[in-house]
């Protein structure tokens, strides 16, 4: 399933633990506990994993999706422009054409750089010069906005402070949902329109986190079986996920937040979207981290097949 964001206000940034969270938030106000701990203590399997969100551009009647660029072992340099290896390292982005090549074992970055010319780069986004993008053109900025607190009995302005969020112009979010257990369908819909009325994030009452939604029951992805995965999500793994730290590739985030009281939760470590490893004999990977009483991080991985491209 893939389900389509439209922000329409000020948007915070989305990665696979805040809409798993998000999602269990919902589900503990709508269901019972027993549907909560189905979703965060299974056995087996998970009943739905969700990759983090990427953006997708307005291009005619059709949607350019973006995927992270794969985080793979560096080769030996060759000859390239200064220039355009300095333009590469600002990638954030690359287009769906392109990471499904990538992960098909058809090119790597070094064939990129091969056809630069081929690619037109814009605020962080790679993708071929085939693609009609919007005349207006399209961006995502973040933006600083001063906030206050009202003094409720003086009636007094105070604490002058700022809030960030990011706008979107002919662009847009998307993320992935693959389902182990079908009938969690429905649940995830019921909690994206229950969000659709609240918003994301903790700055809903100031009129931020404000989105349309549309959900498609299809897997936008190709189906590759190769003998590595890429993460669309953070990934926490297991202790047998890792059989050899000189055959991973990745970069590590962090992340510590804080009870609805104010305390700060325990630090947790990830691999960040675009890290690949070796492809293992398992159904999902990753886990659910406590991170406090009644506080979880979400740490399973969304895993798509990767080759690895030989010159």
């Amino acid at each position: 399933m893939i389900i389509y964001l439209k922000p329409k206000s000020a948007f915070p940034e989305l990665h696979s633990d805040t809409i798993f969270g998000a999602i269990c938030r919902v589900v503990s106000e709508l269901y019972d506990d027993e549907k909560l701990r189905s979703i965060i203590e299974f056995e087996e399997k998970p009943p739905f994993v969700v990759s983090s969100a990427f953006p997708f551009v307005y291009a005619n009647k059709e949607k350019i999706h973006f995927f992270p660029k794969p985080i793979v072992e560096p080769k030996e340099k060759e000859s390239f422009r200064i220039d355009d290896v300095k333009a590469w390292w600002s990638v954030k982005y690359i287009d769906q054409t392109t990471f499904e090549s990538w992960r098909s074992g058809e090119i790597d970055a070094e064939k990129i750089l091969q056809g630069f010319n081929q690619y037109n780069l814009r605020g962080g986004f790679l993708y071929d010069k085939d693609y009609t993008v919007p005349a207006t053109g399209f961006w995502i900025k973040e933006l600083s906005t001063p906030r206050n607190v009202i003094n409720r009995v003086t009636q007094a302005s105070d604490n002058l402070f700022y809030s960030s969020g990011y706008y979107y112009h002919n662009t847009g979010l998307f993320f992935l949902v693959r389902f182990f257990d079908p009938g969690y369908k429905e649940i995830v819909k019921e909690a994206m329109r229950f969000l659709r009325d609240r918003g994301f994030g903790g700055d809903v009452s100031a009129g931020r986190g404000q989105f349309d939604f549309e959900c498609q029951d299809i897997d936008i992805l190709k189906e590759i079986k190769g003998e590595r995965f890429i993460t669309l999500s953070r990934y926490i793994p297991n202790e047998d996920e890792i059989i050899s730290p000189d055959n991973c590739w990745y970069e590590i985030g962090t992340k510590r937040g804080r009870t609805p009281s104010g305390r700060r939760k325990k630090q947790i470590r990830f691999f960040i979207e675009g890290s690949t490893f070796p492809k293992l004999n398992k159904d999902h990977y990753g886990r659910i981290v406590t991170v406090e009483e009644n506080a979880v991080e979400c740490g399973l991985a969304y895993d798509v097949g990767m080759r690895k491209w030989e010159r």
